[in-house]
């Protein structure tokens, strides 16, 4: 079965953001076959830790909680490549921002 699981961030500071924004861009950890994983929601994934500090410093809430942070786990034996749990991801975020 899949989880989905918060990661309960001690830090929220600006650099633990930032920390955190450049693992989950990690070249060596999001290719698959030659082709990127990442990707953005309403934003570019590449350019999201600017675009977010600075919605916050316009709407000065750059003094409080700063991220949230989960994590998307398969079982070792789903027969599912990187591309398909990345698919998964990007429809969860679709069917998840329909609620807000």
């Amino acid at each position: 079965m899949a989880t989905f699981t918060p990661i309960k961030n001690q830090k929220q500071t600006k650099g633990a953001l930032l920390g955190t924004m450049l693992y989950a861009i990690n070249k060596k950890k999001t290719t698959y076959e030659g082709q990127s994983l990442v990707s953005g929601f309403n934003c570019s994934a590449y350019t999201a830790y600017l675009e977010m500090m600075t919605t916050k410093q316009q709407y000065r809430k750059t003094d409080q909680k700063q991220f949230f942070q989960f994590v998307q786990s398969f079982p070792e034996d789903t027969d599912l490549t990187p591309r398909e749990v990345h698919q998964i991801g990007l429809e969860f975020v679709f069917q998840i921002t329909r609620c807000w």
